[in-house]
């Protein structure tokens, strides 16, 4: 079990340094990067809400579950 988990990271740590290399995550994607969570994702689609709302323009939000 351990030699899976140090594995499991050890790929994880190259994905990730890949990834981060030739930008393929998309700038709003919280998934997957450090510091980032679902709470950033909220906070981010309220601020554009938010910022829409200010400007007066009409918002819409769709949730899928």
């Amino acid at each position: 079990m351990f030699i899976g988990k140090f594995l499991e990271h050890v790929a994880v740590n190259h994905f990730h340094e890949h990834a981060g290399v030739h930008s393929l995550f998309p700038v709003y994607q919280s998934a997957y990067k450090p510091r980032h969570s679902t709470e950033t994702a909220f906070v981010s689609v309220l601020d554009e809400i938010f910022c829409e709302v200010d400007s007066s323009k009409f918002c819409t939000l769709v949730l899928v579950i």
